[in-house]
């Protein structure tokens, strides 16, 4: 019986240390190198075998792992324990941000919120059909903090009702946040407040303004000094990076808000994410100008990862990348109208709208039998199926795909620049990468 090295497997050699990891299976682990070297004689190296196979790194001549990699994307598609509920409050935002890859996407229409007592409904109806046990529910828009009478109300409905919600979460600009908005996040049912920053103050200024507000910046550090002082919410402080503000211009953000706030809040309340930009439904000057071929966009991530990790900062977990919402059951975007959606991009169009409001209540049927024709839906070609990373690119964004267009989305590029560096800052910064 022979064995060979797991396709999907990321290998590299850090200080005394053989690192390997298995993209299916989300497998990390460090070997010696007198570990390692047995490796090289795989079929005589029985006595290890089992070892190797159990974690990820050799498999046997004959296994199929194409049918390995069926079997776990559908049990990740189709575990529902946790429903998570992406609950899109409003379209409405106060920001226009150069690069909002919402432009124009609803412009043609508007969507009419549904009521919180409806909008509870949904939350209770998809419990339901889907079996799960525990409900994350994440506000987004637009901009929520707009409506805190909306937040408040859900919560509260949620709690009454008894539904098993894990924890709330936002995603907010974090600008003028109202007396009432301030009031629900003091009530610390908030677990997690997404709030983008995109620079220091002049660069962040120009990318993220409106007609009314022009200096964001400042706005944003007033709330978050808010958050930090009244609640105890955890801020994930989001970045995109392009041509423009990577390194110095994320790094001298980086040293402003350790002068502002402290290195021991940053590193105490604060998760740092690094987003990409996306073109938003029409394209826009902006993003046609300033995002970068694939493996420069490789290069600016890691170098903007790298900076905030050796400033002994926490960031969201870089290595183990799971599906989005398009590949996976139990994460649903609902609309301000109720509509339900499985990509958040794709609010307000109609090739990413799973059913209606009066289809989810009135006619469950006809939710689960149009969702089904997004989730087996076979997407992938020859080429994304025997591409190593198949398991966390699943074909490439189908938004991306829909705006640009293109039969696909190939990210092989940038995941060819970045992944045995990933792997090397894992191996030094483990202890400060989070959620």
């Amino acid at each position: 019986m022979g064995y060979v090295y797991s396709k999907y497997l990321i290998n590299k050699k850090i200080k005394n240390k053989d690192v390997f990891y298995n993209l299916l299976l989300r497998n990390y682990i460090e070997l010696d190198f007198d570990t390692a070297k047995k490796l090289k004689n795989i079929n005589n190296n029985l006595d290890n075998i089992d070892f190797f196979i159990n974690e990820g790194i050799l498999v046997k001549k004959d296994f199929s792992e194409k049918n390995l990699y069926y079997y776990i994307t559908n049990k990740i598609k189709y575990t529902n324990y946790t429903l998570s509920i992406t609950d899109t409050v409003t379209l409405d935002c106060n920001l226009e941000c150069s690069y909002c890859m919402r432009q124009n996407t609803y412009k043609s229409e508007h969507i009419v919120p549904q009521s919180p007592e409806k909008k509870i409904e949904v939350w209770k109806k998809l419990l339901e059909l889907l079996h799960s046990e525990e409900i994350v529910v994440t506000f987004f828009g637009g901009e929520p903090s707009l409506y805190p009478k909306y937040i408040s109300s859900m919560i509260e409905r949620s709690e009454k009702l008894n539904l098993p919600v894990k924890n709330f979460n936002l995603i907010s600009n974090g600008v003028s946040y109202s007396e009432k908005m301030i009031d629900v996040l003091k009530s610390n049912k908030i677990k997690f407040v997404q709030i983008t920053i995109d620079g220091p103050k002049e660069i962040h200024n120009l990318r993220r303004k409106s007609e009314n507000i022009n200096n964001s910046w400042d706005y944003i550090i007033n709330t978050i000094k808010i958050i930090l002082e009244k609640t105890t919410s955890i801020i994930i402080l989001h970045s995109v990076i392009d041509n423009i503000n990577f390194y110095e211009g994320h790094s001298k953000m980086l040293e402003d808000l350790i002068n502002i706030f402290g290195i021991t809040a940053l590193k105490k309340k604060f998760i740092f994410n690094i987003g990409l930009l996306s073109h938003p439904d029409g394209f826009c000057s902006y993003t046609k100008k300033n995002i970068p071929s694939l493996e420069k966009y490789g290069k600016i991530y890691l170098e903007t990862l790298k900076n905030i990790l050796e400033k002994n900062l926490n960031v969201v977990d870089f290595l183990n990348v799971w599906p989005c919402t398009y590949n996976k059951e139990g994460d649903i975007v609902i609309a301000p109208n109720g509509d339900l959606y499985n990509c958040i991009s794709g609010i307000g169009i109609d090739k990413f709208k799973i059913c209606t409001y009066d289809e989810i209540i009135n006619k469950p049927e006809n939710f689960l039998r149009k969702y089904s024709q997004f989730l087996e839906n076979k997407f992938t070609d020859e080429l994304c199926e025997d591409c190593k990373y198949l398991p966390i690119c699943n074909g490439g964004c189908r938004y991306n795909i829909y705006i640009n267009k293109a039969k696909k989305d190939c990210w092989k590029a940038f995941h060819n620049k970045v992944y045995e560096e990933l792997l090397s800052l894992y191996f030094k910064y483990k202890e400060q990468v989070k959620i």
